[in-house]
C-alpha cells in the first residue's frame, strides 16, 4: 500500500500540509511591531504587547486536506475513487491557497503603513502537495490501465 509510488506522493503532499499547521505563512514586521498570520490565529504584537485574533479557518481546511490525503492512500483497491478523491483533494488544497491569500490580506489590511508583509516558505507548501497530488493522479491512471491490459490478455 505505501509502498506504491501515488502512495508517497500522497504521503509527502500530507506531511507537507502538517508542516503548514505549525509554521506562519505570511509575516510583516516594522521595527518591534509585527503581524503573524499561522494556520489558526492572526498574531499582532505592538512592542511587548501580543494580541491574538482567531482566523481558524486555514487550519480546518488544512486538517481536511491532510485527513483526505490519507484515506486516499488507505482506498488502494478502488482506484477509480482514488483518482475521483485525489481531485477533490486539489481542489480543496486550492481552496486553503485562496484562504491563505485571504488571510493575509486580511492581517495586511490590518497594518497602519500600506508596506506588504512578507509570505514564508509555508506559503508554497499547498502548491507543492497539489503538484504531487496530481502526480499521484498520474501514477493511479496508469496503475488503473496496467490493469485494464492485464485483463485484456486474460
Amino acid at each position: 500500500m505505501i509502498q506504491r509510488v501515488q502512495s508517497l506522493f500522497l504521503f509527502v503532499g500530507a506531511v507537507l500540509l502538517s508542516l503548514d499547521l505549525f509554521i506562519p505563512t505570511w509575516k510583516w514586521t516594522s521595527g518591534t511591531d509585527g503581524i503573524t498570520l499561522d494556520a489558526f490565529n492572526i498574531t499582532f504584537q505592538l512592542g511587548k504587547i501580543v494580541t491574538t485574533k482567531a482566523f481558524p479557518y486555514i487550519g480546518l481546511g488544512l486538517i481536511l486536506t491532510i485527513l483526505l490525503s490519507l484515506y486516499i492512500i488507505l482506498q488502494f483497491k478502488n482506484r477509480s475513487l482514488q483518482m475521483k478523491l485525489c481531485l477533490l483533494n486539489a481542489l480543496l488544497i486550492f481552496g486553503v491557497t485562496g484562504l491563505i491569500y485571504w488571510g493575509s490580506k486580511e492581517a495586511a489590511s490590518l497594518t497602519l503603513i500600506p508596506a506588504p508583509g512578507d509570505y514564508t516558505i509555508a506559503f508554497f507548501f499547498p502548491s507543492l502537495a497539489v503538484m504531487l497530488n496530481l502526480f499521484a493522479m498520474r501514477a493511479i491512471k496508469k496503475d488503473e490501465e496496467l490493469v485494464r491490459s492485464a485483463d485484456r490478455m486474460r
